[in-house]
């Protein structure tokens, strides 16, 4: 297993800054959230190339790196710009935010993606328990933030083949069933996701889909 590229807790506060930051001004919905994720994984040059009209947005994330740069500058100083920013929005990072991650993560994802395919289409593991002794190992090995990261690589249409019409590998096979999901950025959108994956029919699985649901049914 590929070691993980950087300390995954960090990336998630990184991308949870670009969630905070967008869904002051705007509805999350399926083509934000893409958009932050974009935004994340490329980085921010290549992120205004593609959405140039993103003024608003693009102007406090560069002001928020200034700031993290420079803080004594104190590029974010008016009361307009601090709300914009949002109190939820901290870069505690000790490397420049919002530069991309397509070097850390596209192989690191790639290189799982594959192993839990090769293993869940199997014909040399004929059973789906066999298959789920295998996984378990490669699962244990993942800490719950970096399953975290794993899936909002899926909901920001990076990872479609995790779990599609297709693929079942986290209803089913479970590369996810560590994760907190109480611990994700608040939002309907991400909620509704986490539901939408808790109801996935599937064959095989018996069991809660999420560690963290034993005894309980529903998202709070």
């Amino acid at each position: 297993m590929t070691q993980f590229p950087l300390h995954s807790l960090v990336m998630k506060k990184e991308f949870e800054t670009i969630l905070a930051i967008y869904s002051n001004g705007n509805q999350m919905d399926r083509q934000g959230f893409e958009k932050c994720y974009k935004l994340f994984f490329f980085g921010l040059t290549e992120f205004e190339k593609s959405y140039p009209h993103d003024t608003s947005f693009i102007e406090v994330l560069y002001n928020a790196r200034r700031n993290h740069e420079q803080p004594s500058k104190q590029s974010i100083t008016t009361n307009k710009a601090r709300k914009e920013f949002s109190q939820t929005a901290q870069l505690y990072f000790n490397y420049k935010p919002y530069s991309g991650h397509e070097q850390r993560l596209g192989h690191y994802f790639r290189h799982l993606f594959l192993t839990v395919k090769t293993i869940a289409n199997s014909e040399l593991i004929p059973s789906y328990e066999q298959k789920m002794k295998f996984l378990k190992i490669l699962r244990a090995q993942l800490s719950n933030h970096e399953q975290v990261l794993l899936f909002y690589n899926w909901l920001g249409g990076f990872g479609n083949n995790w779990e599609n019409d297709k693929n079942s590998f986290f209803a089913e096979y479970g590369m996810i069933h560590n994760l907190p999901h109480n611990t994700l950025f608040h939002d309907k959108y991400i909620t509704d996701n986490i539901n939408h994956l808790r109801n996935t029919k599937v064959n095989y699985r018996k069991g809660n889909m999420f560690e963290i649901d034993r005894g309980n049914a529903y998202l709070n």
